[in-house]
């Protein structure tokens, strides 16, 4: 689709150039509805808390976030470089299929590198973190890494204490 056929169509005839996405439209409502129940600086907080209580589990689990600095990070997505002697598709692949816990990995220059973990609206949580990380730190742990499923519990639970 191009900008001219939106403008012509638009600007030009007053139709939309194509057929309404309605689902689209009332999820889009719906979200909008639930962030100004919440509120929005409510929204915002509860997504600062989530990734402080993601760079502790990965604090907890000796890995290293990338971008390696908090304030140049997303709060709503923890970006998590792999071991080296962990291959990032087999680790995402045992956790899915070992724990039903779907972790992302990347693209491009990060990818087979990186796993992303997101907490983005209702996943910005204690509990869908606790999900993430400790299937994480299972995955790892099973793979032959020393790390403590517990020790990221409680790094996670501390956060939100």
């Amino acid at each position: 689709m191009s900008f001219k056929l939106w403008r012509d169509m638009l600007d030009v005839k007053n139709v939309f150039p194509y057929t309404v996405p309605n689902v689209l439209v009332y999820a889009l409502d719906e979200a909008l509805n639930i962030i100004l129940e919440e509120g929005l600086e409510q929204v915002y907080s509860r997504h600062l808390k989530a990734r402080e209580a993601s760079w502790r589990a990965l604090e907890t689990l000796n890995l290293e976030p990338y971008p390696s600095s908090l304030e140049h990070s997303s709060p709503t997505v923890s970006a998590i470089i792999v071991p080296q002697r962990v291959s990032e598709k087999k680790l995402r692949d045992y956790i899915w299929v070992k724990c039903g816990v779907l972790l992302a990995g990347s693209w491009g220059r990060l990818e087979g590198m990186v796993i992303r973990v997101g907490h983005m609206g209702l996943q910005a949580s204690r509990t869908h973190l606790l999900k993430a990380y400790t299937a994480l730190a299972r995955g790892l742990k099973d793979m032959g890494l020393e790390v403590s499923v517990s020790k990221v519990v409680d790094a996670i639970e501390n956060a939100y204490t």
